[in-house]
């Protein structure tokens, strides 16, 4: 059984679902900054690793990640959510889908959102949501230094490069038509114009000649009929 999350902005009663999964994991090397910038481009240090009881299923880590001059971290994303601030250096910092939100030394709090560019400097943090696709790169002449803590799937790398995956590894397609099987919505407003709530949508379809259940929980937030719905979707 695996389970996505799906975003979408457009409201429908049977939704045709195309998923492609590709997994991949990347190691960590453990060195010190100075080796960094003499040996290799990037490196990563994990100083610590622990199960939170106030949140099954999710392992946290506390890392830090030096980019020497030049050096560049390939396109990626993580499986869960991680917090990061610069130490040091100066980071170009570029968000290919998704929205990084930014807090500036001085507090001042900016959001980039896909196909967007930021420089971060000492002092600056930066907050990474679920699969939020990006890539940083040290343009400058010093290594730039990132302290970070992550909260990510039990079981899930540190990081996951797009289109990286293991070669024995086939993308998964699954196509089906979902209808509403049961829901609970509320409308609220002086004209009931606003709705949210919550909707159960099934389907069924096949892979590799077997046949898949596919169930899609979603959530609503829609005003006169229409707008943006996120969802959990399971393959089984």
């Amino acid at each position: 059984m695996r389970t996505f999350i799906a975003n979408s902005s457009r409201r429908t009663a049977a939704v045709v679902v195309s998923t492609a999964c590709v997994l991949a994991v990347v190691s960590s090397v453990a060195t010190t900054a100075s080796a960094a910038s003499a040996k290799v481009p990037v490196t990563r240090s994990v100083y610590g690793k622990t199960a939170p009881e106030n949140a099954p299923g999710q392992e946290m880590y506390l890392q830090q990640v030096v980019i020497a001059p030049g050096g560049k971290l390939p396109e990626h994303y993580h499986e869960g959510t991680q917090l990061a601030t610069i130490r040091s250096g100066v980071l170009t910092y570029n968000v290919v889908t998704g929205t990084a939100v930014v807090t500036r030394a001085d507090g001042k709090t900016v959001k980039v959102k896909g196909k967007g560019v930021v420089t971060l400097r000492k002092g600056d943090t930066l907050v990474e949501a679920q699969s939020l696709v990006h890539y940083g790169a040290n343009k400058g002449k010093v290594p730039v230094v990132i302290l970070l803590t992550a909260l990510l799937h039990e079981g899930a790398p540190l990081s996951t490069p797009v289109g990286e995956g293991d070669a024995s590894t086939k993308p998964m397609h699954i196509e089906t038509t979902l209808s509403s099987q049961s829901r609970t919505l509320r409308q609220v407003g002086a004209d009931g114009l606003k709705t949210y709530g919550w909707n159960q949508l099934m389907g069924t379809s096949t892979l590799q000649g077997e046949p898949v259940d596919v169930e899609l929980l979603g959530s609503v937030d829609y005003d006169n009929g229409e707008g943006p719905f996120s969802a959990f979707i399971t393959f089984k």
